[in-house]
């Protein structure tokens, strides 16, 4: 495993903390309260962590791939599996950002966050898999 690919699974593995806090502060939070500003700032903190986690998991694949001389050491099916998720998520998770927040439906923006949140997840569970094979 090279250090870029250690690098992006740990970022990885703390944007997912976030996201498990993220969804715990709203699953436990009281609606009468109003916005829960804990769970906005943790999400806020893992949408960035996971872009950053992704683009260099991605840049993983590259060295892989560099370093890859014969067949057996090319990129895995799981692998470029694992790099399809990481640009959608990234894609999704940069649009969610662009994308109205006082628009009259929220369900785009709400859907392109589940997205790029689930293709990060199996992303990084796609990484860290082939990470796990290739020692």
């Amino acid at each position: 495993m090279t250090t870029t690919r250690r690098t992006g699974l740990v970022v990885a593995a703390l944007a997912t903390l976030l996201w498990l806090l993220f969804a715990v502060a709203l699953l436990t939070a009281d609606p009468d309260d109003g916005a829960n500003i804990g769970a906005g700032l943790a999400a806020l903190l893992a949408l960035g962590l996971s872009v950053v986690a992704s683009l260099t998991n991605l840049a993983s694949l590259r060295d892989a791939r560099a370093a890859g001389t014969t067949a057996a050491e090319r990129l895995t099916a799981t692998e470029r599996g694992a790099g399809v998720l990481a640009v959608l998520s990234s894609a999704c998770l940069v649009a969610f950002l662009a994308l109205d927040p006082y628009a009259d439906s929220d369900v785009v923006r709400m859907t392109t966050l589940a997205v790029g949140v689930g293709a990060f997840l199996l992303s990084t569970a796609g990484f860290a898999m082939t990470a796990r094979a290739r020692r």
